[in-house]
């Protein structure tokens, strides 16, 4: 157990261990990934990287981007 969590508070501690943790650049490297699982490993990726996943997140056709008619 290291110094930080010796000191957190209990109930804030007992939180903690209930989270589930993930490895977004685990994560990222597989294939194929959903849109949005993709941009929520677009933090952890290389600046280089950034353009080809934005392209793969966002639609192709704007008109499928618009929300629908609930009127």
């Amino acid at each position: 157990m290291s110094r930080f969590e010796r000191r957190l508070p209990q109930a804030l501690q007992h939180f903690l261990d209930q989270v589930i943790w993930l490895n977004l650049e685990e994560l990222g490297r597989r294939q194929p990934l959903d849109p949005l699982v993709d941009l929520l490993t677009l933090p952890v990726r290389p600046e280089a990287e950034l353009s080809v996943h934005c392209r793969g997140i966002l639609p192709r056709d704007p008109a499928a981007a618009a929300p629908a008619d609930l009127g």
